[in-house]
């Protein structure tokens, strides 16, 4: 799973066009099988694990961008996390493209990470399409922010905490949020999925902390959120 350490929310996108899954990403040293070293302090983009690497999209709003820090997320309900986070600023700051390397052309694609966002300032109490999480279909780095992405992840602030939310695309009124709401510095594990349905159909589906005694069973167990979408995946 992904371990991200984010500041306010986050721009990462993996390209679900081109996907060698079940894929691992531990932030980690990948240099004993050909990847780069992930150095603590470093810039996420232009690291490569297994052959899949990361390219810098938004390169025209500047630094900071995604940068490697040491030690790891911790869940009771999964395994003990090995490698480094990520540590991310806001939205209107640089991201990474995880760039993969296999074709996914129908049913559901899942990603999944371990979150803990420290700093609320810039989360806004109305649903925002500040979207830090989500598959794309294009590839290569950019300098301007991404506008395709499905199973995008947002945050929307709560009292004085926030939550989780997906949709499909840039129109807020479509988002769905969960009404569980989450504290500063919680650790929350995050599923999301994109799923096509017959070329005419699309769903974001999202999981918030879901319930350990799933895991690894047959089906998926009941989404948190579904945003369903009729007309041109």
């Amino acid at each position: 799973m992904k371990k991200i350490l984010p500041l306010l929310s986050l721009l990462f996108i993996f390209n679900h066009a081109f996907a060698a899954l079940p894929f691992f990403e531990p932030f980690a040293d990948q240099t004993g099988s050909g990847g780069t070293l992930y150095s603590v302090g470093s810039g996420l983009a232009n690291q490569i694990n297994a052959g899949n690497f990361w390219q810098l999209i938004n390169s025209a709003a500047g630094n900071p961008q995604p940068t490697i820090v040491t030690g790891n997320l911790y869940s009771a309900t999964l395994p003990p996390s090995t490698g480094n986070s990520v540590l991310i600023v806001p939205a209107s700051a640089e991201g990474g493209r995880l760039n993969l390397n296999a074709t996914v052309t129908s049913g559901r694609t899942y990603y999944s990470f371990l979150i803990k966002i420290t700093n609320l300032d810039m989360v806004s109490a109305s649903p925002a399409n500040n979207w830090f999480s989500g598959f794309g279909d294009g590839v290569g780095a950019q300098s301007s922010p991404l506008l395709r992405v499905g199973a995008r992840v947002f945050t929307k602030r709560s009292g004085d905490g926030y939550v989780f939310g997906t949709g499909k695309t840039t129109d807020t009124g479509t988002y769905l949020y969960d009404a569980t709401v989450h504290d500063i510095d919680e650790t929350v594990f995050v599923v999301a999925a994109y799923e096509q349905l017959a070329g005419v159909a699309t769903n974001s589906l999202l999981w918030i902390n879901p319930d350990p005694n799933s895991f690894g069973t047959a089906s998926a167990p009941a989404p948190t959120i579904t945003v369903s979408t009729v007309g041109t995946p």
